[in-house]
């Protein structure tokens, strides 16, 4: 078998629903889709490829977050949007500004413990 032909495979398992439809979508077995899935080499580059393409999907997200936002502020402002759209873009909002203050609160400290851990503190 090809790389060629393996590397498609993996990225069709990652497409497609089951394993039968990956293997099918890629031309091979479900027998050889089987074995490969067994080998080592193969899970490494799966799970090489699934990081990736989850790497590429967050900067994505990333670049269209302000997009996102504005549209979210723009909606909670008009007048001519439902009570209902304006309240759920208002929640989202805040619920959004509440995770990442959260989140950012955890983050600091896990830095204070291992700084703590580092220098011998007890906690």
């Amino acid at each position: 078998m090809t790389n060629d032909t393996k590397e498609a495979f993996a990225l069709n398992l990652i497409l497609c629903r089951t394993v039968k439809e990956a293997a099918q979508k890629t031309g091979i077995s479900q027998s050889t889709a089987t074995r490969l899935r067994k080998q080592e080499g193969f899970q490494k580059y799966l799970s090489g490829l699934k990081e990736r393409i989850y790497s590429d999907t967050m900067k994505r997200a990333q670049a269209l977050s302000m997009d996102a936002l504005d549209t979210l502020k723009g909606i909670m402002q008009d007048n001519k949007c439902t009570d209902s759209s304006r309240v759920a873009a208002a929640r989202f909002l805040l619920e959004l500004g509440m995770e990442a203050y959260t989140k950012e609160k955890i983050v600091d400290e896990i830095e204070s413990l291992k700084q703590a851990l580092k220098e011998g503190d007890e906690l």
